[in-house]
Parts: C-alpha cells; sequence; structure tokens
C-alpha cells in the first residue's frame, strides 16, 4: 500500500496511489469550473485540442492543488480529492480502518475529525465528509480518462511523503503509457511514468487541460503508476453512496468486550480473531491455551506485527506487546491440528470477536463470489462438496493485495492437495488459480491469503470463481 505512516514514513516496491482531483482553470480563460454539488460528480467530454488550450504545469497546479486534501489517521498519511461541496474521495486503504481522518486543506484550513461515510473495498474507494469542516474548495470538473490519447501529457498532485503537519502538494509530470483493464470489476486503468510515492494514495491524475481523469490507482518499483479512469470511479461512488458497494457492511467490531473468551476452531483453516481497543502506548498480554496446537499472531492496524507466538506442540501460547498505534488491533489465533480444537484467551484488556463472513460459505460451481480481507493477516475458508473425479477451476481475482489459494481436505495433516499462486494472469498477473480434481467424493476446504510470507496492510476485497 502507498499509505505511509507518518513516522517514519514508508515507501514500498508495490503499492496502492489514490492519484485523483483536477480542477479546471488556470491560466486559460476558456476552461471552465464545476459549481459546487452535494451530488457524485459526471465526467465531462474533454474538448477539441484546437478550441482547450493546454496548461503548462504551473497552471495544473494552481488549478488543481487547492481541492486536493492531505489526510492523516494514526496508521498514515494519504491525499484525498473534493468531488462536490463536502465531500473527499479518496482511497479506502488510506482511512482504514479509521471512521474519522484528519484533513488539511492547501490554505491552511484544517478537519480534525472528518467523518469516513462509505468505503468500496473491492475498488479501494472511499468518501469523507469535509461539511463539518465549513467553507471548502470549488471542486474541481472530471473528465473522460479513456478519450485521452496515448501519449498525452498527464499530472499527479497530492501529498507523497509528507512529515509536515500542515504541508503544500506537490506535482509531477508524465505521459500516458497505456490503458489496461480489470475486468471482472469492469475498471480501466491509466498507466503513467509520472513520478509516484508512498502518501500520494488520494492524490489526482490531471490531463493537460485541467481535467480529473483518474483517481486510485498503483505505484511501481519498475518506475510507472496504473491510476483508475474517473468515468468507472464516479460509477464506484454512486454505489458507495447508496450503501450498494461490494463489501459495504464489513467494519471493525466495536463494543465493551471481555477478557475471557472461548472459541472452537473446527480445523487447521479456521482461526479466531479478535480486536482490542486501547491507546497507543497501552501494554497488553494475552493467554492462548487449548487442546491442541494453536498459532496467535497480533497485528496492528497498518499490518505490522506487534507480536506472535507458535510454539511447536505447545497447547499453551503468550503473547506480550505495547500498542504502537492508535486504533483497533487485531489478535488471531489459529488451529495447527486437523480436527476441532476448543481454545481459550485471557487478555488484560477487553477482546471483541470479530467476526469473518466468509468463513465457512459454501461454493458452488459456476458461481462468483466477493469476499474480503477483513484485516492485516486475515485469512479466509469456504467449503465445498465434490464428487469423486470431478474437476473445478478456482481463481481469485485482487490488485489489493497477492492471493494465494490451495484447495484441501479438512482432516488432512499433509501437503494441501491443490496449490497455486499467480497461474490466474490477472492486472498484475500475480492472481491465483488452480484446478482441482476430487479423488473421493466430500467436502473440500477452499483457502484464501496473502501470498506466504506476506501480510496485507489492510483490508481489501477479491473476486473468487468456481468454474
Amino acid at each position: 500500500m502507498s499509505r505511509s505512516r507518518r513516522r517514519p514514513v514508508f515507501a514500498v516496491a508495490i503499492g496502492f496511489v489514490l492519484i485523483a482531483a483536477a480542477c479546471t482553470g488556470g491560466s486559460s480563460s476558456t476552461t471552465t469550473t464545476a459549481p459546487a454539488s452535494s451530488t457524485s460528480p459526471t465526467t465531462t467530454s474533454r474538448p477539441a485540442a484546437t478550441t482547450q488550450p493546454r496548461l503548462t504545469a504551473v497552471d495544473v497546479f494552481r488549478s488543481v492543488s487547492p481541492s486536493i486534501a492531505f489526510l492523516e489517521t494514526p496508521a498514515g498519511t494519504g491525499s484525498g480529492v473534493l468531488i462536490d461541496s463536502s465531500t473527499l474521495v479518496t482511497n479506502a486503504h488510506v482511512v482504514w480502518p479509521y471512521d474519522q481522518v484528519r484533513v488539511v486543506f492547501g490554505d491552511g484550513a484544517e478537519i480534525r475529525a472528518a467523518p469516513v461515510i462509505g468505503v468500496d473495498l473491492v475498488a479501494d474507494l472511499a468518501l469523507v465528509d469535509v461539511s463539518v469542516g465549513g467553507s471548502v474548495p470549488s471542486p474541481p470538473t472530471w473528465g473522460d480518462g479513456t478519450a485521452l490519447p496515448i501519449g498525452s501529457r498527464v499530472f499527479l498532485v497530492g501529498f507523497p511523503a509528507e512529515t509536515d503537519d500542515f504541508p503544500t502538494a506537490t506535482i509531477s509530470e508524465g505521459i500516458l503509457g497505456r490503458f489496461r483493464t480489470w475486468e471482472a470489476a469492469d475498471l480501466v486503468y491509466l498507466q503513467t511514468d509520472a513520478l509516484i510515492a508512498a502518501g500520494q494514495s488520494g492524490g489526482a491524475l490531471v490531463d493537460d487541460q485541467g481535467f480529473v481523469v483518474g483517481i486510485s490507482g498503483f505505484s511501481f518499483s519498475e518506475g510507472f503508476a496504473l491510476v483508475a479512469e474517473a468515468g468507472a470511479v464516479v460509477d464506484r461512488i454512486a454505489k458507495v453512496r447508496t450503501g450498494e458497494a461490494p463489501l459495504a457492511d464489513r467494519a471493525v467490531t466495536v463494543g465493551r468486550g471481555d477478557r475471557e473468551v472461548e472459541a472452537t476452531l473446527v480445523h487447521f483453516a479456521d482461526e479466531a480473531s479478535y480486536v482490542v481497543h486501547v491507546p497507543a502506548g497501552t501494554p497488553v498480554d494475552v493467554e492462548v491455551s487449548g487442546d491442541g496446537d494453536v498459532a496467535v499472531q497480533v497485528l496492528a492496524p497498518d499490518g505490522f506485527i506487534e507480536a506472535q507466538s507458535d510454539e511447536p506442540g505447545e497447547v499453551s501460547e503468550i503473547v506480550s506487546f505495547v500498542t504502537s498505534i492508535d486504533g483497533p488491533h487485531f489478535i488471531a489465533v489459529r488451529s495447527l491440528e486437523p480436527r476441532p480444537v476448543s481454545v481459550r484467551l485471557t487478555s488484560s484488556a477487553p477482546l471483541l470477536r470479530q467476526v469473518d463472513p466468509d468463513d465457512a460459505v459454501a461454493l458452488a460451481t459456476g458461481l462468483t463470489y466477493i469476499g474480503g480481507l477483513d484485516y492485516p493477516g486475515d485469512t479466509d475458508y469456504f467449503t465445498i462438496r465434490l464428487a469423486a473425479g470431478e474437476q473445478v477451476r478456482i481463481t481469485v481475482d485482487s490488485p489489493n493485495f497477492d492471493p494465494q489459494v490451495f484447495v484441501d481436505r479438512p482432516d488432512n495433516s499433509g501437503e494441501p492437495l491443490g496449490f497455486d499462486d499467480d497461474s490466474g494472469g490477472g492486472l498484475f498477473g500475480w492472481n491465483a488459480s488452480v484446478v482441482f480434481r476430487a479423488d473421493d467424493d466430500g467436502l473440500y476446504l477452499v483457502v484464501v491469503s496473502p501470498f506466504e510470507g506476506e501480510i496485507a496492510d489492510t483490508a481489501g476485497g477479491y473476486i473468487l470463481t468456481v468454474g
């Protein structure tokens, strides 16, 4: 992900980069600015070059930067762009798992706790309400990114790698290199070599006539970025507003919690996950005991591993840690047994069960499912009933993390019966796709997780198909 934790600032080889928000105007009197609106914007067709003067980088920055905001949570920083008189759009990974975010505009206006009003965890989009801050700058005009010729000049405007509390936006210039399509989600991405870095997430891709042509994308160490095209983003924003976005009901559990909890892990792919809500700097001790071998891991909101314990063959694990940042911390207990295991957790801080809606969902051939990794380090398991000799192809498609998938019997204590990491192609070529033929009648597990050894630093959606 390309959000950056304030101290220190991180940069990653491959990460999400939200780049959005272009304001028309500048020094040209023939450009227009969209009036403030309380509804989602619509894209505006790019006028012919003969009637619409090209803007310099100076003009683009002057017209766009007022509508780009700096966003900050305890887990990191990012950028956002006004889409109307009261709303910013940014990446979901910039704000997750917080329901409020600090917002600063270029003129120094600050909103300390702007509410997050909706997310799309598949397209990695989020909306932030800035009406609580009073007057805001005028929103920009959105353009049709698919109408741009390859080779067009484009600009990224945002707040990469910021450490100041009241920073100034930056701008970088590049060209449109190509289009890429994420077919499963019906999203088109614009590829550009404009310089990008962690913290740019939520910023703007702007053409040389001052139109927003893209929002939300990815940066690569090879020196280019992908940006979701504006028209498709507008459609996704409309669904976020109505609560129809994929995984819209996913949220971190809140409440009072208990210091002693119990759970049953039905097999080796099952996990019991809990949330701890305590301020940064709070010491927490958790003891996990049960009637089988288990492992426990503690993750901060940004995916940082606070503590973990996995003593081979032991039925008791103890983790002690001090919360590094404000926000929910996730404690995941996993079974290492091919049989049901009962566990008891005793904690110095209240624990709240984080229910995973994907676990144990029954799959059927010919259908598509939308699932989500609900916290850093999450693993999902599905079930599918197969007859002896029956063959299925299971594909996991997501740009939000590098997925792997395996198929196994719940009681298998050896190597998985089927496994894949990168055979499924996809936007980045890292989709997982496994072809599996059942040897026997029975119930099988389909397990989805980030590639072994990796941990997604935020929640993220994926599309699973069974063919």
